[in-house]
Protein backbone atom coordinates (compact mmCIF):
# COMPACT_ATOMS: atom_id res chain seq x y z
CA UNK A 1 0.00 0.00 0.00
CA UNK A 2 1.47 3.72 -1.15
CA UNK A 3 0.12 6.23 0.63
CA UNK A 4 1.50 9.93 -0.42
CA UNK A 5 0.64 13.48 -1.47
CA UNK A 6 1.74 15.11 -4.23
CA UNK A 7 2.62 19.29 -5.11
CA UNK A 8 3.87 20.93 -7.55
CA UNK A 9 6.81 23.19 -6.52
CA UNK A 10 6.32 27.25 -5.52
CA UNK A 11 10.57 27.93 -5.34
CA UNK A 12 12.96 25.33 -5.24
CA UNK A 13 14.85 25.58 -1.81
CA UNK A 14 18.74 24.45 -1.90
CA UNK A 15 19.76 21.30 -2.73
CA UNK A 16 21.73 18.92 -1.45
CA UNK A 17 24.61 17.74 -3.34
CA UNK A 18 23.85 14.17 -3.33
CA UNK A 19 20.77 13.30 -5.15
CA UNK A 20 19.71 9.61 -7.05
CA UNK A 21 19.57 9.43 -11.00
CA UNK A 22 16.80 7.96 -12.00
CA UNK A 23 15.47 6.65 -15.15
CA UNK A 24 11.85 5.01 -15.57
CA UNK A 25 8.94 3.57 -18.40
CA UNK A 26 6.10 2.21 -18.97
CA UNK A 27 5.60 -1.62 -20.21
CA UNK A 28 1.79 -1.10 -19.55
CA UNK A 29 -0.53 1.83 -18.41
CA UNK A 30 -3.57 -0.05 -17.21
CA UNK A 31 -2.94 -1.69 -14.51
CA UNK A 32 0.27 0.21 -14.23
CA UNK A 33 3.27 -1.66 -14.23
CA UNK A 34 6.77 0.38 -14.17
CA UNK A 35 10.03 -0.36 -14.59
CA UNK A 36 12.89 1.76 -13.20
CA UNK A 37 16.74 2.27 -12.54
CA UNK A 38 18.11 4.11 -9.71
CA UNK A 39 21.54 4.85 -10.53
CA UNK A 40 23.68 1.80 -12.15
CA UNK A 41 22.89 -0.44 -9.10
CA UNK A 42 19.46 -0.94 -8.53
CA UNK A 43 16.74 -2.53 -10.87
CA UNK A 44 13.03 -2.62 -9.91
CA UNK A 45 9.76 -3.62 -12.11
CA UNK A 46 6.56 -2.12 -10.00
CA UNK A 47 2.39 -2.58 -10.41
CA UNK A 48 -0.13 -0.18 -9.37
CA UNK A 49 -3.86 -0.34 -9.12
CA UNK A 50 -5.62 2.84 -8.30
CA UNK A 51 -4.88 6.79 -8.11
CA UNK A 52 -5.23 9.70 -5.38
CA UNK A 53 -4.04 9.41 -2.08
CA UNK A 54 -3.85 5.41 -1.49
CA UNK A 55 -2.67 3.12 -4.11
CA UNK A 56 -2.29 -0.74 -4.12
CA UNK A 57 1.57 -0.90 -5.00
CA UNK A 58 3.29 -4.13 -5.59
CA UNK A 59 7.63 -4.15 -6.15
CA UNK A 60 10.44 -6.70 -6.97
CA UNK A 61 13.99 -6.37 -7.85
CA UNK A 62 14.69 -7.19 -11.25
CA UNK A 63 18.18 -7.21 -12.64
CA UNK A 64 19.95 -4.65 -15.19
CA UNK A 65 20.00 -6.97 -18.13
CA UNK A 66 15.68 -7.81 -17.80
CA UNK A 67 15.60 -3.92 -17.11
CA UNK A 68 17.19 -3.04 -20.45
CA UNK A 69 15.27 -5.53 -22.37
CA UNK A 70 11.81 -4.18 -20.74
CA UNK A 71 12.80 -0.50 -21.48
CA UNK A 72 12.72 -1.76 -25.61
CA UNK A 73 9.23 -2.39 -25.27
CA UNK A 74 7.68 0.36 -23.36
CA UNK A 75 3.91 1.13 -23.93
CA UNK A 76 3.64 2.25 -27.55
CA UNK A 77 3.91 5.97 -27.61
CA UNK A 78 5.71 7.15 -24.22
CA UNK A 79 9.60 7.50 -23.95
CA UNK A 80 11.51 6.93 -20.50
CA UNK A 81 11.42 9.44 -18.01
CA UNK A 82 14.39 10.87 -16.53
CA UNK A 83 15.15 12.55 -13.44
CA UNK A 84 16.80 13.65 -10.41
CA UNK A 85 15.05 12.66 -6.67
CA UNK A 86 15.97 14.77 -3.86
CA UNK A 87 15.57 13.54 0.09
CA UNK A 88 14.78 16.90 2.04
CA UNK A 89 14.06 16.30 5.49
CA UNK A 90 11.25 18.48 6.75
CA UNK A 91 10.64 20.34 10.18
CA UNK A 92 7.98 17.97 11.26
CA UNK A 93 9.84 14.73 10.44
CA UNK A 94 8.64 13.77 7.04
CA UNK A 95 10.93 13.31 4.07
CA UNK A 96 10.14 15.34 0.96
CA UNK A 97 11.05 13.78 -2.13
CA UNK A 98 11.21 16.63 -5.03
CA UNK A 99 12.03 15.11 -8.34
CA UNK A 100 13.57 17.05 -10.85
CA UNK A 101 13.57 15.80 -14.91
CA UNK A 102 15.21 15.86 -17.55
CA UNK A 103 14.43 14.55 -21.42
CA UNK A 104 11.13 15.16 -22.47
CA UNK A 105 10.00 16.80 -19.06
CA UNK A 106 13.14 18.83 -19.04
CA UNK A 107 13.17 21.32 -15.70
CA UNK A 108 9.37 20.20 -14.58
CA UNK A 109 9.36 19.44 -10.69
CA UNK A 110 7.22 18.09 -8.24
CA UNK A 111 7.53 16.95 -4.53
CA UNK A 112 6.00 14.35 -3.02
CA UNK A 113 5.38 13.29 0.72
CA UNK A 114 4.56 9.38 1.62
CA UNK A 115 2.97 8.63 4.96
CA UNK A 116 2.72 5.74 6.71
CA UNK A 117 -1.07 6.27 7.34
CA UNK A 118 -4.06 8.11 5.60
CA UNK A 119 -4.83 9.79 9.08
CA UNK A 120 -1.24 11.08 9.32
CA UNK A 121 -1.38 12.33 5.44
CA UNK A 122 -4.30 14.35 6.10
CA UNK A 123 -3.41 16.27 8.83
CA UNK A 124 0.12 17.02 7.42
CA UNK A 125 0.84 21.03 6.90
CA UNK A 126 2.92 21.47 3.59
CA UNK A 127 5.95 24.07 4.09
CA UNK A 128 5.97 27.53 2.22
CA UNK A 129 7.74 26.12 -1.03
CA UNK A 130 5.46 23.47 -1.81
CA UNK A 131 3.17 24.69 -4.68
CA UNK A 132 -0.92 23.68 -5.25
CA UNK A 133 -1.44 20.25 -4.53
CA UNK A 134 -2.60 17.84 -6.95
CA UNK A 135 -2.99 14.35 -5.01
CA UNK A 136 -6.32 13.72 -6.73
CA UNK A 137 -5.53 15.32 -9.92
CA UNK A 138 -6.65 12.21 -11.94
CA UNK A 139 -4.10 14.51 -14.93
CA UNK A 140 -1.39 14.73 -12.84
CA UNK A 141 0.14 10.63 -13.74
CA UNK A 142 3.37 9.41 -14.98
CA UNK A 143 1.36 7.34 -17.41
CA UNK A 144 0.12 10.77 -18.87
CA UNK A 145 3.99 12.49 -18.36
CA UNK A 146 5.50 9.99 -19.94
CA UNK A 147 4.16 10.15 -23.41
CA UNK A 148 5.67 12.41 -26.63
CA UNK A 149 3.53 15.23 -25.38
CA UNK A 150 4.21 14.68 -21.74
CA UNK A 151 5.48 18.23 -21.42
CA UNK A 152 2.24 19.93 -22.57
CA UNK A 153 0.32 18.31 -20.67
CA UNK A 154 2.50 19.35 -17.73
CA UNK A 155 2.11 23.02 -19.04
CA UNK A 156 -1.70 22.62 -18.85
CA UNK A 157 -1.41 21.41 -15.27
CA UNK A 158 0.91 24.50 -14.53
CA UNK A 159 -0.87 27.46 -16.11
CA UNK A 160 -3.59 26.23 -13.42
CA UNK A 161 -1.64 27.04 -10.56
CA UNK A 162 -0.38 30.17 -8.95
CA UNK A 163 3.05 29.47 -10.30
CA UNK A 164 4.72 31.41 -12.81
CA UNK A 165 5.92 28.07 -14.91
CA UNK A 166 8.06 29.94 -17.14
CA UNK A 167 11.50 28.92 -14.67
CA UNK A 168 10.80 25.45 -14.70
CA UNK A 169 10.16 25.11 -18.31
CA UNK A 170 13.30 26.38 -19.63
CA UNK A 171 14.15 24.04 -22.74
CA UNK A 172 17.68 22.84 -20.91
CA UNK A 173 18.78 20.68 -24.09
CA UNK A 174 18.87 24.22 -25.96
CA UNK A 175 21.28 24.96 -23.09
CA UNK A 176 22.81 22.26 -22.99
CA UNK A 177 24.31 22.79 -26.97
CA UNK A 178 25.38 25.88 -26.77
CA UNK A 179 27.23 24.64 -23.41
CA UNK A 180 29.02 21.85 -25.40
CA UNK A 181 30.17 24.51 -28.31
CA UNK A 182 31.52 26.70 -25.53
CA UNK A 183 33.25 23.08 -23.65
CA UNK A 184 34.66 21.97 -27.61
CA UNK A 185 35.45 25.57 -28.37
CA UNK A 186 37.84 25.51 -25.14
CA UNK A 187 38.78 21.85 -25.40
CA UNK A 188 39.91 23.05 -28.86
CA UNK A 189 42.34 25.79 -27.81
CA UNK A 190 40.41 28.49 -28.45
CA UNK A 191 40.67 31.57 -26.58
CA UNK A 192 37.16 31.35 -24.83
CA UNK A 193 37.06 35.32 -23.68
CA UNK A 194 37.55 35.79 -27.01
CA UNK A 195 35.12 33.68 -28.42
CA UNK A 196 32.47 34.03 -25.99
CA UNK A 197 32.25 38.23 -27.15
CA UNK A 198 32.31 37.41 -30.68
CA UNK A 199 29.62 34.44 -30.38
CA UNK A 200 27.64 36.34 -28.24
CA UNK A 201 27.79 39.60 -30.21
CA UNK A 202 28.04 38.01 -33.91
CA UNK A 203 25.09 37.95 -36.33
CA UNK A 204 23.46 34.51 -35.45
CA UNK A 205 22.44 35.91 -31.82
CA UNK A 206 20.72 38.78 -33.30
CA UNK A 207 17.21 39.22 -35.06
CA UNK A 208 18.45 39.10 -38.45
CA UNK A 209 19.83 35.68 -37.93
CA UNK A 210 17.14 34.02 -35.98
CA UNK A 211 16.67 30.96 -38.04
CA UNK A 212 20.58 30.22 -38.86
CA UNK A 213 20.90 30.68 -34.64
CA UNK A 214 18.06 28.58 -33.82
CA UNK A 215 19.46 25.79 -36.70
CA UNK A 216 23.08 25.91 -34.39
CA UNK A 217 21.21 25.00 -31.45
CA UNK A 218 19.36 22.01 -33.01
CA UNK A 219 22.73 20.79 -34.90
CA UNK A 220 25.38 19.00 -32.99
CA UNK A 221 28.05 20.57 -30.94
CA UNK A 222 30.56 19.33 -33.20
CA UNK A 223 28.82 19.92 -36.41
CA UNK A 224 27.59 23.56 -34.99
CA UNK A 225 31.29 24.35 -34.07
CA UNK A 226 32.26 23.70 -37.91
CA UNK A 227 29.89 26.35 -39.01
CA UNK A 228 30.92 28.78 -36.45
CA UNK A 229 34.74 28.10 -37.54
CA UNK A 230 33.58 28.79 -41.40
CA UNK A 231 31.34 32.55 -39.65
CA UNK A 232 35.50 33.00 -38.49
CA UNK A 233 33.92 33.52 -34.93
CA UNK A 234 36.99 31.54 -33.36
CA UNK A 235 40.33 33.33 -32.32
CA UNK A 236 43.50 32.59 -32.46
CA UNK A 237 44.36 29.60 -30.27
CA UNK A 238 46.68 30.54 -26.93
CA UNK A 239 48.69 28.29 -24.77
CA UNK A 240 48.10 28.71 -21.48
CA UNK A 241 44.99 26.78 -20.94
CA UNK A 242 43.33 29.43 -18.70
CA UNK A 243 40.07 28.00 -18.40
CA UNK A 244 38.53 24.62 -17.74
CA UNK A 245 36.47 22.80 -19.92
CA UNK A 246 33.59 22.52 -16.96
CA UNK A 247 34.01 26.47 -16.86
CA UNK A 248 33.66 26.84 -20.65
CA UNK A 249 30.14 24.98 -20.87
CA UNK A 250 28.68 26.30 -17.67
CA UNK A 251 29.34 29.74 -19.48
CA UNK A 252 27.94 29.01 -22.21
CA UNK A 253 25.09 27.11 -20.61
CA UNK A 254 23.86 29.68 -18.89
CA UNK A 255 24.60 32.45 -21.87
CA UNK A 256 21.21 30.20 -23.62
CA UNK A 257 19.68 29.93 -19.91
CA UNK A 258 19.58 33.67 -18.95
CA UNK A 259 18.98 34.91 -22.78
CA UNK A 260 15.59 32.88 -22.59
CA UNK A 261 14.69 33.79 -19.44
CA UNK A 262 15.00 36.89 -19.77
CA UNK A 263 14.20 37.48 -24.04
CA UNK A 264 17.15 38.76 -24.57
CA UNK A 265 19.30 38.53 -27.90
CA UNK A 266 22.67 37.29 -27.75
CA UNK A 267 24.82 41.07 -28.25
CA UNK A 268 21.92 42.48 -25.85
CA UNK A 269 23.01 39.94 -23.39
CA UNK A 270 26.49 39.99 -23.58
CA UNK A 271 25.94 44.10 -23.23
CA UNK A 272 25.08 43.03 -20.17
CA UNK A 273 26.92 40.40 -19.18
CA UNK A 274 30.41 40.45 -20.43
CA UNK A 275 32.70 37.20 -20.08
CA UNK A 276 33.83 38.56 -16.59
CA UNK A 277 31.00 38.69 -15.36
CA UNK A 278 29.52 35.51 -16.62
CA UNK A 279 32.81 33.68 -14.85
CA UNK A 280 32.68 35.62 -11.72
CA UNK A 281 28.76 34.15 -11.46
CA UNK A 282 30.60 30.89 -12.05
CA UNK A 283 32.54 31.17 -9.52
CA UNK A 284 29.50 31.93 -7.04
CA UNK A 285 27.30 29.31 -8.39
CA UNK A 286 29.18 26.67 -10.47
CA UNK A 287 28.70 24.41 -7.99
CA UNK A 288 25.07 24.49 -7.47
CA UNK A 289 22.42 22.35 -9.40
CA UNK A 290 21.31 23.67 -12.81
CA UNK A 291 18.11 24.72 -11.39
CA UNK A 292 19.32 26.20 -8.61
CA UNK A 293 21.96 28.36 -10.05
CA UNK A 294 19.33 29.30 -12.63
CA UNK A 295 16.92 29.99 -10.27
CA UNK A 296 19.90 32.87 -8.33
CA UNK A 297 21.16 34.13 -10.96
CA UNK A 298 17.53 35.72 -12.22
CA UNK A 299 16.77 36.22 -8.52
CA UNK A 300 19.82 38.47 -8.40
CA UNK A 301 19.79 40.12 -11.91
CA UNK A 302 15.95 41.33 -11.48
CA UNK A 303 16.96 43.25 -8.35
CA UNK A 304 19.70 44.70 -9.91
CA UNK A 305 17.26 45.98 -12.46
CA UNK A 306 14.84 47.15 -9.88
Amino acid sequence: MEIERQFLVKDIPPLPAVFENIRQGYVALDPEIRIRAIGDTQYLLTVKRGSGLVREEWETSISRREFENLSKRLEPGTRLIVKRRYRLPLPDGHIAELHVHDGHLSNFAYVEVEFPSAEEAAIFSPPEWFGREVTEDARFSYGTFAKADGMEQVQKILEESDMTPSELSIPFERCNKQGKIFAIANRLGYDLEGYAERYMTSDLATSGKDDDYAYYQIASPSYSLDLIEDEELLMEKPTDGKYSNGEAYWVGFFYKYLGLALSLRGKALFEKLPFAKMHEFYQSYGGLPKETAGKNLLKLLREENE
